[in-house]
């Protein structure tokens, strides 16, 4: 029998017929009964030391993240690219406004790949317009399926630098690691052009913490309230095999005839390769990638992010390459 004391200490009571049971100086009988059908009783106290304590948790390590791509809902892009907003140095994404109902507008979205859980975040967003102007940022929540306003400022012909921080990331992750950060710019009757320098998300992660490799697919970022429902038509991207050793085969699969295009970029938002960006036939196409960059060269080990955009909609991929 076993019983826990009210000090903690735990009691067990039995009986032996051992002729070398151990026993404890000074004990009440120290005498070992012996012969057929003899037993002896004990009753063993222990006395608990100390529990060890826990391990400590793992450390937190941060890591700034840039947008990867871009993805117009109103107005065109007219200089630069995605590659512009990894650093604040006056290289811009320009991006000319269209006219939405009487008012003219720029916005579009960036995507931004996290290779780990949050355990929070920093969005970090620098910019200007060629005229003054309102600068709305949104983050798009994955469990409601809409944007949520998260800044808001007048900007003008001056870069402006807007952060903002949360610890309520769960909503604002994909499963696949990726945020969407939206930029607004609403100017007025005249046409104007969206200038962004620097967009990027800085975060904090446990160490030893990634995000299982997963794909997907996701239905087109709504459109402004104004501009109508969005025609969703369905995508899908998967990869054999997976991890990456040597070389490795991308199939995607449309439901009509489209442009799309398909890059791979690495945790920090770079991209490393673009295994195919031109016109696609409906249903399924391969394409073959040899872990290497756009120049041949091999890709080092690691976690990389897939993205397939056509038709109005993305799905992103998790690649593992490992080492050769």
């Amino acid at each position: 029998a076993v019983a826990l004391k009210p000090n903690g200490e735990v009691v067990t009571v039995g009986y032996t017929d051992s002729p070398n049971f151990p026993t404890t100086a000074g004990a009440y009988d120290q005498t070992l009964n012996s012969g057929t059908g003899l037993y002896d009783a004990f009753v063993t106290d222990i006395t608990l030391g100390d529990a060890p304590p826990p391990p400590p948790p793992p450390p937190v390590l941060g890591e700034t993240v840039a947008a990867s791509s871009v993805t117009m809902l109103t107005g065109t892009v007219s200089g630069g690219s995605a590659a512009a907003l990894g650093a604040n140095d006056a290289s811009y994404l320009s991006v000319t406004a269209a006219k939405s109902g009487n008012k003219y507008k720029a916005d579009w979205y960036a995507s931004v790949l996290l290779a780990h859980p949050p355990l929070e975040f920093t969005l970090t967003y620098d910019g200007s317009f060629s005229a003054k102007g309102t600068l709305t940022l949104y983050l798009y929540d994955w469990s409601t399926g809409g944007w949520t306003q998260v800044d808001q400022a007048s900007a003008g012909t001056k870069d402006l630098t807007r952060t903002y921080a949360t610890t309520a990331v769960q909503k604002f992750v994909s499963s696949g690691g990726e945020v969407r950060v939206r930029v607004l710019g609403s100017q007025g009757r005249s046409a104007y052009v969206c200038r962004a320098d620097y967009l990027a998300i800085t975060y904090d992660y446990q160490e030893g913490s990634s995000l299982a490799p997963v794909l997907t697919q996701y239905p087109a970022t709504p459109a402004p309230p104004d501009e109508g429902p969005v025609e969703v038509e369905p995508i899908a991207l998967t990869l054999a095999p997976n991890p990456v050793v040597r070389s490795t085969r991308f199939s995607f699969t449309l439901s009509r005839e489209g442009d799309v295009k398909l890059e791979v970029f690495d945790p920090t938002g770079r991209r490393v390769a673009t295994p195919f960006a031109g016109r696609a036939a409906s249903g399924t196409t391969s394409v073959d990638w040899a872990v290497g960059r756009g120049d041949g060269t091999p890709v080092p080990a690691g976690v990389y992010f897939a993205r397939l955009e056509g038709l109005g909609q993305a799905a992103i991929l998790r690649v593992i390459v490992v080492g050769r």
